[in-house]
């Protein structure tokens, strides 16, 4: 099982999500956390074999996201989006059960308040 994290800096442009999935299905990823989705809110979306959950803010700045094959989306049991930079997502394995986290920390221009909030 391959997983594995990527900023992509933006999936708001037409056919984002769908270059996304094929890419992920060439490489056969099953788990991918991602950074900077820039989507709003918190969904789930099916693109092709793929499920999508995310976490964003209202303004669709930021956002952190989970890409799930359907191996993984079978074996989800929950996910929670705590905020625009923090994502859980749980599943359940054989011997119990694994925590996926997928975090978007603040850079370092971001301000120092911004930081100490996330951190």
């Amino acid at each position: 099982m391959k997983i594995s994290t990527r900023n992509v800096r933006t999936l708001l442009e037409p056919g984002a999500a769908r270059l996304l999935i094929d890419e992920l299905e060439t490489a056969d990823v099953a788990i991918m956390g991602l950074q900077e989705v820039r989507w709003s809110d918190s969904s789930e979306i099916a693109v092709g074999n793929y499920h999508l959950l995310w976490s964003g803010p209202a303004e669709a700045q930021g956002g952190v996201a989970v890409a799930l094959n359907r191996a993984a989306y079978s074996a989800l049991k929950s996910w929670f989006p705590v905020n625009s930079r923090l994502f859980v997502a749980k599943f359940k394995h054989r011997f119990s059960s694994l925590s996926i986290v997928v975090a978007y920390a603040p850079t370092n221009d971001a301000s120092g308040a911004d930081k100490n909030e996330f951190y």
